[in-house]
């Protein structure tokens, strides 16, 4: 079961933590700091940051000097 993550939803993340395939993470890219949650793929020594919704545009980013795993999910918060 893949949890579904919403925007504005509250995560911990632990920046500490060894990241490995299909782990969520928390990304950021160098030129404009821009954040994203996604999935980590990791396939043939290549690392890909996979979109869990399927009509997200550009749902599959090779991972490059761009991008810089902040840490990885490790819960999510949910209000009642």
């Amino acid at each position: 079961m893949i949890p579904d993550f919403f925007p504005g939803d509250k995560v911990v993340v632990d920046p500490d933590q060894e990241t490995k395939h299909n782990d969520f993470i928390l990304a950021k890219r160098t030129s404009d700091q821009h954040v994203t949650l996604k999935r980590l793929q990791i396939e043939g020594g290549e690392a890909y940051l996979l979109a869990t919704n399927p009509s997200w545009p550009d749902r599959i980013i090779r991972m490059s000097e761009e991008w810089i795993i902040c840490g990885r999910i490790r819960r999510k918060i949910v209000d009642f």
